[in-house]
């Protein structure tokens, strides 16, 4: 295998999502990401090499609440803000794997509907799910535009 940006035989990092495209040093592949120089080759063959992403949980660990940090993007704040939220297990059995219900209320006037992502931009599939939970009020209870999601996707004020 040579470096995707040289050609190098000293390989040290590589894709983190298909794990086909090898660069020979942690510059090589920041300039890829920062630039893009190799990404319009490799986009066309990038594909996840785990097509579906499952997280082992242990029975005992299913049982208690757990605490994740996650992104908050409060309508007041022009940047996202780091938050920590409670998660408890799944209410049934189940023989498949459901992951933890995460618990919202101080956050959401009214229980929040969700969406999960399996794409980004350009229809290219994300390394794992993103599950996004939004007020699916704030239009009718004339809420101001939230900033931080503005500013993330460059909508003009």
């Amino acid at each position: 295998m040579a470096c995707a940006l040289y050609v190098i035989s000293i390989l040290l990092s590589g894709c983190s999502r298909c794990q086909r495209a090898w660069y020979c040093s942690e510059d090589h592949m920041h300039k890829v990401v920062t630039y893009y120089t190799d990404w319009p080759q490799h986009q066309q063959h990038c594909h996840p090499a785990e097509p579906e992403s499952m997280i082992t949980i242990s029975p005992q660990a299913e049982l208690k609440c757990i605490s994740v940090m996650r992104s908050c993007f409060l309508q007041t704040k022009t940047r996202p803000k780091i938050i920590t939220v409670q998660c408890r297990p799944p209410q049934q059995p189940s023989r498949t794997r459901v992951c933890p219900t995460p618990m919202l209320q101080t956050y959401f006037d009214n229980p929040p509907n969700n969406m999960v992502l399996t794409q980004g931009l350009n229809k290219i599939y994300l390394r794992y799910p993103l599950q996004i939970f939004f007020s699916t009020t704030a239009l009718s209870d004339a809420s101001p535009e939230n900033r931080a999601i503005s500013k993330i996707t460059e909508t003009p004020r």
